[in-house]
């Protein structure tokens, strides 16, 4: 977790590399502190790490700010979370996947597999993906214009069973 109130007033020789601290693979939660701080450098800490950013307007709920980001840590409900998307076509290709910062591949012969890394995600939490898909036109006089579109599944590591 970092807590930043915008102000550099470490005289330390060593300062934070931010670089350095996003290439770790590790969540860091970021917390701006009153009206000085730099929200655009702690939201991208917190964006290219996975992690979150909240805004503390006072001192006396940096507290409960803290404890209610500890509170979520420790209701992660699954790890390593991979969504997978299959065209159930062979005519049918996947355009493209929007999911934010989550990484996103496109495989398969005319893409027809996708899938979205998430990483943990906390019990109640939501996830809300756009998939574009481009269907081809059916002039086939037998259909009964229902076609199945896609399959989605995903894998993952349960933190009870492992």
């Amino acid at each position: 977790m970092l807590l930043s109130d915008g102000q550099d007033t470490c005289t330390s020789a060593k300062k934070i590399n931010l670089k350095e601290i996003c290439t770790l693979q590790i969540p860091v939660h970021t917390f701006g502190f009153g009206a000085d701080h730099d929200p655009v450098m702690l939201h991208s800490i917190a964006e290219s790490s996975k992690g979150t950013f909240s805004f503390i307007e006072a001192e006396r709920v940096i507290q409960d700010a803290f404890a209610q980001r500890i509170g979520g840590l420790l209701s992660v409900a699954v790890q390593d979370l991979q969504v997978h998307i299959k065209s159930l076509d062979s005519h049918l290709r996947i355009n493209q996947l929007k999911a934010g910062s989550y990484s996103t591949s496109l495989t398969g012969e005319n893409q027809q597999l996708g899938s979205v890394d998430i990483g943990d995600l906390c019990a109640d939490e939501e996830r809300d993906f756009l998939v574009l898909v481009n269907i081809p036109v059916v002039t086939d006089e037998d259909s009964n214009d229902q076609m199945k579109v896609v399959s989605v599944w995903c894998d993952y590591k349960d933190l009870f069973t492992k």
